[in-house]
């Protein structure tokens, strides 16, 4: 097969075995690209025709688009028999589709080397991540379809790969700064907070860089750059990971150290990871995962299925704990008959990757924590011992480990604790069982709801609800169309999350994806780009404050349910194309999502059902609603879902706590609005206090 090579990173260009390929004129070449961006999949013609015509300027017909199909065909396929059908320039259906290895596509080849420089980052392989993260940057000859930027399909691709190149060259410094070359990337450093100052990880990078060159003022100083910055521009604090960064620096903890060898560099939290200590895979040795959660503690993992792990203590109260830590922590729920049929075949003792670093005097503390951790939690201290061995510890150390952790007056603490939140669990278990018999005919649609009785059986009982055609009076009813809000706004520039679909942890990385683009740009890609996740407008930007500010005149407070004194403070916007989903998640308080525009798919969860979605840092569920897996996950089973599709009108009332799914079904704008008209303005939850190491 002739050896066909596309690259993207740069102007559109095509090589066959070697040589150059004409690619003819600009509308020719858009034909290619938009095939390019389909990435594999089929485009119908009339499809085709209109992403490439998409400027307006002219209507194309069928003949011409066969005509520029036939020319590139002979470009890139030259020795094809006439009349057969093409191998890389296919007809398929109705339509046509490009099909090129990834290999052999410059931007799939980044892609590929990007993913496995991080998973070599995250393993503590920094020498060999640098190779392949630096190798991946070389590909890049210009701006992503440099000569075809401004045209409106080929938008989000852009932003995905600009997204993803960002990253990259972050992840690049990170493994310098693991291999020790701090003092050299300084520069580099500084350019990047600047260029990206809202970025957190440059500033925690610069400032652990600064810190290992001996200048600790310098490095002070710098998280006190970012806190202002972030203060100035966004009116936030700094997350977790720099104000730990800063304590960290005060205290010259030794965790900020270069560490010795090919262990991970320290990455305090807001790194890449989630800031409410969403667990993280690490590694998988005989079966048994062992999962890290800020690279400070850790669990086993297999199947509970087997009956020997949770339902097989003697006691009732441990028989409880571990049935709690199965449904809260799965990772927890092992199965000691599962791990002895598949420790035969694993790998030989090694250390597992981003696994803390024996000492010579007893195990290291994380490894101590983690052991404690798990015993608290009801796992034999067999498997504990099983999965410290694979893990590649010695095995003297872990047996004097095993033996003296019960006795330790800070485990029977622990203990003590993990026993209390089992109980807790149990009672909310029992209290969910006693209440989905009122929920068995579904989320309620309400029309014409007072609000003396929407306070009474709803927001008081923590109930949801659809306020059917709630707000059907809003004027954003009859003004938000896209066509609308570009004549208004379209030279805005504004916030939106780009290249959600090559990260499947947006949602807890969301700084990595922040872009920004003029609203007529962003509404282009909306209107053009078909059923997508890839980008959307959520409530995390801060466009309703900032540029779009002027369509709060558009909407008004739902009468007698939303404080009349409507400020911009509590309203979010969300806007985005069919395809976008927000994960199944709960928030702290109460919220009314107001249907302005599209329809929405929605599934909700009981709070009280906590136990049943497999909670992620307390956020976030390890459920896909869409699909979910019941064999990873079987207590979802249980759980009292109800779904419903929001039309235009609705508003939707999602009580503190309760976990919600959404689907976007059409072009859709959503308003989030939190201010009822109660005391305090809202019901919140708090969140449980979260101890950091000492």
């Amino acid at each position: 097969m002739t050896d066909v090579r596309l690259s993207v990173l740069g102007p559109l260009v095509a090589h066959r075995d070697g040589a150059d390929v004409p690619l003819g004129g600009r509308r020719q070449r858009m034909v290619l690209a938009t095939l390019l961006v389909a990435r594999g999949r089929m485009l119908p013609a009339e499809r085709l025709r209109d992403l490439v015509w998409s400027d307006g300027r002219r209507t194309a017909g069928a003949a011409t688009l066969h005509g520029y199909v036939a020319a590139l065909r002979r470009a890139l396929e030259p020795d094809r028999p006439p009349r057969s059908p093409g191998r890389v320039l296919r007809r398929e259906g109705p339509g046509y589709a490009l099909r090129v290895p990834p290999a052999q596509v410059d931007a799939e080849r980044f892609a590929a080397l990007v993913a496995h420089g991080v998973t070599l980052l995250d393993r503590g392989h920094a020498a060999a991540a640098l190779a392949g993260l630096t190798g991946a940057l070389g590909l890049w000859r210009g701006p992503a379809y440099a000569d075809l930027a401004e045209a409106p399909f080929a938008l989000p691709e852009i932003a995905r790969l600009e997204g993803m190149r960002a990253a990259a060259a972050e992840s690049r410094l990170a493994a310098l700064l693991a291999l020790g070359r701090h003092t050299e990337i300084l520069g580099d450093l500084e350019a990047l907070v600047l260029e990206q100052p809202l970025r957190e990880r440059g500033w925690e990078m610069l400032a652990v860089a600064l810190y290992r060159a001996g200048r600790q003022g310098d490095a002070l100083a710098v998280v006190r750059r970012a806190r202002a910055r972030l203060a100035r521009d966004l009116g936030v604090d700094p997350g977790t990971g720099l104000l730990r960064l800063e304590t960290a620096i005060l205290r010259q903890d030794a965790a900020l150290d270069l560490v010795p060898g090919p262990a991970t560099p320290p990455r305090p939290r807001g790194d890449g990871g989630d800031p409410s200590g969403i667990p993280v895979d690490a590694g998988t040795v005989g079966g048994t995962t062992i999962h890290s959660e800020g690279g400070r503690h850790a669990w086993a993992a297999t199947d509970d299925r087997g009956g020997s792990g949770v339902r097989g203590q003697r006691q009732e109260q441990l028989r409880r704990l571990r049935r709690s830590a199965g449904r809260t922590y799965p990772a927890a729920a092992a199965a000691a008959r599962g791990n002895r049929r598949r420790r035969a075949g694993r790998r030989g003792p090694g250390p597992v990757a981003g696994a803390p670093v024996t000492r010579s005097a007893g195990l290291a503390p994380r490894w101590r924590a983690w052991a404690a951790e798990n015993l608290a939690l009801g796992v034999p201290a067999e498997e504990v011992r099983e999965a410290l061995l694979a893990a590649g510890l010695p095995g003297p150390e872990v047996d004097e480990e095993l033996t003296g952790a019960p006795g330790h007056p800070y485990f029977r603490a622990c203990l003590r604790l993990a026993r209390e939140y089992a109980w807790t669990e149990s009672l909310l278990d029992l209290y969910g069982d006693l209440r989905s018999a009122q929920l068995a005919g579904g989320l309620e649609r309400r029309s014409d709801l007072s609000p003396t009785e929407f306070f009474d059986r709803y927001y008081v009982a923590n109930r949801p609800v659809i306020l059917a055609g709630a707000v059907d009076d809003w004027p954003a009813r009859r003004e938000w169309t896209t066509t609308r809000l570009r004549d208004r706004l379209g030279a805005v520039e504004v916030e939106v999350m780009t290249g959600r679909d090559s990260n499947p942890e947006h949602g807890w990385q969301h700084d990595a994806h922040r872009t920004r683009m003029t609203f007529a740009d962003y509404l282009t890609l909306v209107e053009t780009g078909g059923e997508t996740n890839d980008y959307y407008m959520v409530a995390r930007n801060d466009n309703w404050q900032h540029g779009l500010k002027p369509l709060a005149q558009d909407i008004r407070p739902v009468h007698g349910i939303i404080d009349p004194a409507l400020l911009p403070e509590t309203v979010t916007l969300l806007l985005g194309p069919a395809g976008t989903v927000t994960a199944l998640h709960h928030d702290n308080m109460n919220i009314l999502l107001c249907q302005v525009m599209g329809r929405k798919h929605v599934r909700l969860v009981p709070s009280y059902q906590r136990g049943r979605v497999y909670p992620r840092g307390g956020t976030y569920s390890r459920v896909d609603a869409a699909r979910p897996d019941l064999d990873q996950h079987p207590l979802y089973e249980r759980a009292t879902v109800l779904s419903e599709v929001l039309e235009p009108g609705d508003a939707l009332f999602v009580p503190a706590g309760w976990w919600h799914w959404v689907r976007a079904l059409d072009v859709s704008a959503t308003v989030s609005l939190h201010h009822f008209r109660v005391p305090a303005g809202n019901h919140y939850l708090h969140p449980p206090l979260v101890h950091s190491e000492p």
